[in-house]
């Protein structure tokens, strides 16, 4: 049995080889294009990143305001409430100065004396008072002089205080301590050193 050989044209064979080349180009630009998309992609997630990052430097930028912003209106709080109690003791000033004024006018003020350090101890451990008012009055009616002081923080914070001028041991302060004990408030005054940045207003 024969085997017929088909003969192969030349331009059948041009035809196959340039079907082959189609496809080679086409697989090669399918490739090009794929690759740029994956640059493509790329590119946008580093964008997407910066992006993020502004975005979250903006955010601590406004983190940053917010707690300036707040540690400004602290200051601001803490100078209204210095004033508030500077007002205070201007006041408490005013009304012992037109008590004073009063005394003076009776000649009431003319015996006070600076007392001992013994005999403030004495007052103070025999006092009742339950203000620092009433307590510069007990004492000026023993014939004691006393002082309203007001220790001013470097903090803002101020603190009343009771002082003598004592002649052995020179001025020495005393703050007042309230407690409640079975529904009844109590009073103290404990000696106090006040602190060396602070300012200390005395009345006497």
């Amino acid at each position: 049995m024969r085997i017929k050989k088909r003969k192969i044209s030349i331009k059948s064979l041009n035809r196959f080889i340039s079907a082959i080349a189609i496809l080679i180009a086409i697989f090669f630009l399918i490739y090009i294009f794929e690759g740029n998309s994956l640059k493509s992609i790329n590119s946008d997630i580093d964008n997407g990143l910066v992006n993020i990052k502004n975005k979250q430097n903006e955010l601590n930028s406004i983190y940053e305001e917010i707690n300036l912003t707040k540690i400004s209106i602290n200051e601001k709080q803490n100078q209204i409430d210095t004033e508030k109690d500077i007002l205070e003791v201007s006041n408490t000033v005013l009304e012992q100065n037109s008590s004073e004024l009063q005394q003076l006018k009776s000649g009431g003020n003319c015996n006070l004396h600076d007392p001992l350090f013994s005999e403030v101890e004495k007052f103070i451990k025999e006092d009742n008072s339950i203000s620092e008012n009433e307590l510069i009055d007990n004492a000026k009616s023993q014939g004691i002089r006393c002082a309203y002081v007001m220790e001013m923080l470097t903090s803002g914070n101020c603190y009343p205080l009771i002082g003598f001028n004592t002649i052995d041991k020179g001025m020495i302060y005393f703050q007042p301590v309230t407690w409640i004990t079975t529904g009844k408030s109590s009073y103290s005054y404990n000696a106090h050193i006040p602190d060396p940045s602070s300012k200390i207003l005395v009345v006497w």
